[in-house]
């Protein structure tokens, strides 16, 4: 007995591996592949451990300037990035995002607590924002968002959702 739950220990680790990782990974960007409700695939921008909330080392964190692009090839075909899971750039070391046009949905927590966050742009397509996506964003000091009102300053607390909740309504 002592045997089989020494050899279940030592698996559990490579279970773990196997059930929190992303789809893909390209350029530096980690996606899953989504089904949408009209059955067509898309995917969507996580982090390396699948936008799990469960604490990562330095090198799977994001750092420096990102840009999401439009779309990505995965299995031979072309595929919009379409959401920002919860919890994707959580603690990063990030300064600026660029979310490109078809992303409609950011989740909850995914910016939360990056203080080296200093920009982001935001697509015209973007429907929802979740609960603390930009919370603890203390550097945060432009929102680009595109159309008529241009770049707005964030609220002292680093979110946006007052911001935009006029906008997005």
């Amino acid at each position: 007995m002592k045997r089989i739950l020494f050899f279940l220990l030592l698996l559990q680790p490579l279970s773990f591996s196997l059930v929190y990782s992303q789809d893909c990974h390209i350029d530096g960007i980690y996606y899953n592949i989504i089904t949408q409700e009209d059955g067509s695939k898309a995917a969507s921008v996580t982090n390396a451990i699948g936008g799990k909330d469960i604490n990562f080392d330095s090198t799977t964190k994001y750092v420096g300037d990102i840009v999401i692009p439009d779309s990505i090839s995965f299995d031979g075909e072309r595929l919009p990035v379409v959401r920002i899971e919860q919890r994707t750039f959580l603690y990063c070391g990030v300064k600026s995002v660029v979310l490109p046009r078809g992303v409609k949905q950011i989740e909850a927590a995914t910016f939360y607590c990056c203080v080296a966050l200093t920009t982001v742009a935001l697509p015209s397509e973007l429907e929802s924002i979740g609960p603390s996506a930009f919370s603890q964003c203390l550097n945060l000091s432009k929102v680009n968002l595109p159309g008529e009102n241009g770049a707005c300053p964030p609220s002292r607390s680093g979110s946006i959702q007052p911001l935009l909740s006029r906008k997005l309504a």
